[in-house]
């Protein structure tokens, strides 16, 4: 449950910086399949950073060393892929979806906040009058 807990934490922080027009530096990410259960980050000048030690292969290539496998996955498969659909979908998301879903976080970041700390509507109320 503690694991949970810093996960959700975190989210809810990446969600405000996000909806506060703020840059992800890396991202990390977990690619899950029949073949692979993969955790790496990536950083905005590329760098690829792979979690071996949460990683697991399961089925292709089961002779070859791990980490081997895993770098091979990311450069020969996943990147790939992962730009593929960036490109088939960048621009929809920038012109029609990124406004709708800063907006989706951002309440979606003030609501968990406010259940989380007992927070009522009036206490956000008297907040937001005062900010005007």
């Amino acid at each position: 449950m503690q694991q949970k807990s810093y996960i959700q934490t975190e989210l809810i922080v990446t969600k405000a910086f996000i909806s506060n027009g703020g840059k992800l530096t890396s991202v990390t990410l977990r690619v899950a399949d029949k073949n692979i259960d993969l955790t790496f980050a990536i950083t905005d000048s590329s760098a690829i950073v792979i979690n071996s030690n949460i990683s697991e292969k399961y089925v292709l290539f089961s002779s070859m060393d791990q980490e081997m496998f895993f770098v091979l996955y990311v450069y020969t498969y996943l990147i790939i892929k992962l730009k593929r659909i960036y490109e088939s979908e960048a621009d929809i998301f920038k012109e029609k979806e990124s406004p709708k879903f800063s907006k989706k976080i951002g309440l979606e970041v003030i609501r968990s906040i406010v259940q989380k700390n007992k927070i009522t509507m009036n206490e956000v109320r008297n907040v937001y009058e005062k900010s005007e």
